[in-house]
């Protein structure tokens, strides 16, 4: 549906280009509704990398959504958090997981 990249140059030196890279995705299939969200954000010269990936889905019986981020710290160690959920109409149930270093957690 969408790709798009854009770059912002304040300078010569490469590695202070802020690249920001985003996408969209319809991925459905005949009976089933499923799209992905992707953005990227990168600064080399200030240690900025984050990625987001989301989803969002729906069939007849669930609703299903989700986000995962990757993000580089300060010490320039990846680190990760996800937030994950979905409704099962059919069982009246409701699932939420929070990932990350921190904390893991599942609400059912």
């Amino acid at each position: 549906m969408f790709d798009g990249k854009t770059e912002f140059k304040y300078s010569k030196d490469e590695d202070k280009t802020v690249v920001i890279n985003s996408r969209i995705e319809d991925v459905s299939t005949s009976s089933n509704k499923n799209y992905t969200i992707s953005f990227a954000l990168k600064h080399v010269f200030s240690t900025v990398d984050v990625q987001l990936q989301s989803h969002i889905g729906m069939s007849d019986e669930k609703f299903t959504s989700g986000i995962n981020v990757d993000y580089l710290t300060a010490n320039r160690l990846k680190k990760n958090f996800a937030l994950m959920g979905e409704i099962d109409s059919l069982r009246r149930q409701m699932n939420v997981k929070v990932c990350s270093i921190f904390v893991f957690m599942n609400l059912n």
